[in-house]
């Protein structure tokens, strides 16, 4: 790791968590969290910056620098114009039939076009299990991202799972700036929202694109099965209903 690069992604994301703090408030662009409190909402353009920066002058590939600038931005524009009243794929989906196009719709079709791009492969069924599993990655973290630090614990959990597996990529100058923030989303200071997760989402699922194919398969599957038990259930009953897990759900979180 070039130790340059990685002070220039953290001097970055520490300059965008102080104009976070500073300026969201004033512009408005906050919203309530689940106990009601007005945060900064979109804050997780703080590491995506960070990490992003390092990543483009690192000369990576281009899903790992524009890919995440790219569904960071879509994200982006769901936290600031999208109905959050509407929640979930199927939710959307169904507000489609309906005939509203609603920004989830457009971050949806957006993420879904860049990972077929990002995955691209001659062989057909890597491409597709590949992209597949790009965008639905992406998507997991988002639905994480109900309570502080859920979806920053989780994806650190996820990360670190891939790696035992044997993924490989340049996490590490997104690691680094996204510890600096993590504090912050933790005691219910800032809310990373859907420019955060989505950027968290999709790095994870490119780590995963570097196991092989039979374990790509199985992520798919665990996914698209913890996808389809989220539009019956909800994660933050479950979690209260073990008590283990809620304990690491609630651990950092202000009482």
């Amino acid at each position: 790791m070039n130790p340059s690069l990685l002070a220039l992604s953290l001097g970055a994301t520490l300059l965008g968590l102080f104009l976070t703090l500073l300026l969201f408030p004033r512009l408005g662009w906050t919203s309530a969290n689940y106990r009601g409190d007005r945060l900064p909402l979109g804050a997780g353009w703080t590491f995506v910056a960070g990490g992003t920066l390092a990543l483009y002058l690192l000369k990576a590939p281009w899903p790992f620098w524009l890919g995440t600038a790219l569904v960071a931005l879509l994200g982006w524009i769901d936290d600031r114009l999208g109905d959050h009243r509407v929640r979930g794929v199927g939710g959307h989906l169904r507000a489609l039939l309906r005939g509203e196009v609603t920004t989830g719709i457009l971050k949806l079709f957006g993420v879904g076009i860049l990972a077929l791009g990002a995955a691209f492969d001659e062989d057909l069924l890597s491409w597709w299990v590949g992209a597949l599993l790009l965008a639905v990655a992406t998507n997991t973290l988002n639905s994480l991202d109900l309570r502080p630090g859920r979806a920053g614990k989780g994806w650190l959990l996820l990360v670190f799972l891939a790696y035992l597996l044997g993924a490989k990529g340049p996490l590490g100058y997104v690691l680094g700036p996204f510890l600096l923030y993590f504090p912050f989303d933790l005691r219910a200071r800032l809310m990373m929202g859907d420019t955060g997760a989505n950027a968290l989402g999709w790095l994870w699922g490119l780590y995963l694109l570097s196991l092989p194919l039979h374990l790509q398969i199985l992520f798919l599957a665990l996914l698209l099965g913890f996808h389809l038990w989220m539009e019956r259930h909800s994660l933050t009953r479950w979690l209260e209903e073990h008590p283990f897990f809620h304990f690491l759900d609630r651990l950092g979180q202000p009482r």
